[in-house]
């Protein structure tokens, strides 16, 4: 087989569209890693603020069982309602940076809920006595279980809403 102009640019011309063929599949690949790496860390945040908002639900939760049971001082309440409120608000701090979701409506409620608890009269009777365990009366009850049964709704509002965004990590 002779060399001449037209095999020498056919030779070229295959070469050059295997060059291109291998930088072309390299890309993919490496565009894919970098996508699924991507996708990993959005989903390992995605579960840890779900997770996070899973805890204080449950710790919402407890601290309303405790308070009906009457098992709780008014500092050892002063001392939770302080906890709650910044994991509350470290929590909503991620969820509205990642997620565009605020959770003003849960704010609200749990700021409500905490003055509910404050104000009453039970409570204050016991704060300034300082007794064992805050016995919060049946019309007070009430009303605390009404913001429990809000809890109940918003919490997992949020979280769906969290699965339902387009987070922009």
């Amino acid at each position: 087989m002779m060399l001449t102009v037209d095999n020498i640019i056919s030779v070229a011309g295959l070469v050059l569209s295997l060059i291109s063929l291998l930088v072309t599949v390299y890309m993919g690949v490496w565009i894919a890693g970098v996508l699924q790496k991507r996708s990993d860390a959005s989903n390992a945040l995605r579960e840890y603020v779900v997770n996070k908002i899973l805890k204080i639900q449950e710790s919402y939760e407890l601290l309303f069982l405790e308070l009906s049971n009457g098992e709780l001082s008014a500092n050892k309440i002063k001392v939770r309602l302080f906890q709650y409120t910044q994991q509350l608000s470290t929590i909503l701090i991620i969820t509205e940076k990642h997620y565009n979701q605020k959770g003003e409506e849960l704010k609200k409620c749990a700021t409500a809920y905490f003055a509910e608890i404050e104000e009453s009269n039970s409570f204050t009777e016991h704060y300034d006595r300082d007794e064992n365990a805050v016995k919060f009366n049946r019309a007070e009850r009430e009303k605390l279980t009404l913001y429990e049964k809000k809890f109940e709704d918003l919490f997992p509002r949020l979280i769906s809403n969290i699965y339902e965004s387009h987070e922009s990590i």
